[in-house]
């Protein structure tokens, strides 16, 4: 199975702005010192008043950086019918002639087993959360480029989601950076789990009370046969992201459907990686990954 993982998420450190724009006390970058969607943790968000007919996001990065390795991946509370695209430009502050301009995509949803065939083919990744007013908050993968050589320091997310039935849209995370994607990818055997933390005790009777907490994701899987240049990105990206800094990895990405709901998720390491040197040209290792909630 092949796999993608961002692991050093440079929107953090973009100039973020909006138009319309957001709610003062739950903006793009926050009214108060650590509000905003550049923060990892999951109460910080970003929240539209009422329902545009689109709703702008315009990104600015300190630096240049090549169209043809990043990926982007925005999270919301999209409804089934949104549709996101997004446009690229070669300086700061959308300054120059678009670089690329992507097609209005629609947005990954969980669905129910039995509509699960007649489910489309769009290249966008998703993950589950608690639901929120009926609507289950998404990742959702913009695209991934090749448009080899280009630059850019620039762009905008352009979301169309009028008909969201929460009433408004809900921004809480935004991935920009590198896809580092291995030739080979994770190995056969790799594992998923909703891990429970609930707590179950005895009641005066002859039952037990339950203690319910937010369940979470955790996935593992083995690397066998990473090439040395794969080593070497992956090596660096751990260094950089190490267990407290948050990522995005996407263990099945030419999956659809549910199937790729449930192996996409942003999170954290469980535990440092060890990179076995198994042939001459090949690494080997294994990750575990918990989801951030």
């Amino acid at each position: 199975m092949s796999f993608r993982i961002i692991m050093e998420n440079m929107a953090d450190s973009a100039t973020l702005s909006a138009d319309p724009d957001f709610a003062a006390d739950l903006s793009l970058t926050g009214a108060e010192e650590g509000v905003g969607i550049q923060r990892s943790e999951r109460c910080f968000t970003a929240r539209t008043v009422g329902l545009p007919a689109v709703q702008r996001i315009y990104f600015s990065l300190p630096e240049a950086r090549v169209v043809a390795n990043d990926g982007f991946v925005l999270q919301g509370n999209f409804s089934s019918d949104a549709v996101i695209k997004i446009s690229l430009y070669p300086g700061a502050v959308q300054a120059g002639e678009t670089i690329l301009d992507t097609e209005p995509e629609g947005v990954w949803k969980l669905i129910p087993w039995e509509d699960f065939l007649p489910w489309g083919s769009f290249e966008w990744g998703a993950s589950q959360f608690t639901r929120q007013l009926g609507v289950d908050p998404q990742f959702t993968q913009a695209f991934t480029a090749n448009n080899d050589g280009d630059m850019y320091q620039s762009g905008v997310i352009e979301v169309y989601d009028a008909a969201n039935p929460a009433g408004f849209i809900d921004v809480n995370r935004f991935f920009l950076g590198a896809w580092i994607q291995p030739q080979r990818g994770a190995s056969f055997g790799a594992t998923v789990k909703n891990v429970d933390d609930s707590e179950l005790e005895p009641d005066d009777g002859a039952g037990l009370k339950g203690f319910e907490r937010e369940k979470y994701r955790k996935v593992t899987f083995d690397l066998n046969g990473l090439k040395n240049a794969d080593f070497s990105a992956l090596w660096a990206g751990f260094n950089y992201c190490g267990k407290t800094k948050e990522i995005y990895v996407d263990v099945r990405p030419n999956q659809i459907g549910t199937q790729k709901t449930i192996w996409a998720l942003r999170g954290h390491f469980v535990s440092e990686p060890e990179f076995n040197k198994a042939t001459v040209n090949h690494f080997r290792t294994r990750f575990e990954i918990r989801e951030v909630k």
